[in-house]
């Protein structure tokens, strides 16, 4: 008997590397500018890490 182990990875498109913008800023508006954009890089990297989540959730079902 040989058991072979067979890895399974995450898709490509959810192990994209996360943005992270510098502050170079010297406003509050820069400084509002700025936060709104982190917002939407993080919202983003948020949304790899839940579908890397579901990912794995769909994949362990499959190997039951």
């Amino acid at each position: 008997m040989v058991t072979k182990t067979n890895y399974v990875y995450p898709p490509a498109a959810y192990l994209v590397q996360c943005e992270r913008s510098e502050f170079s800023g010297k406003t509050y508006a820069d400084a509002i500018d700025y936060l709104m954009i982190v917002i939407k890089e993080r919202d983003l990297c948020a949304s790899q890490i839940d579908s890397i989540r579901e990912w794995q959730a769909r994949t362990k079902q499959g190997f039951k």
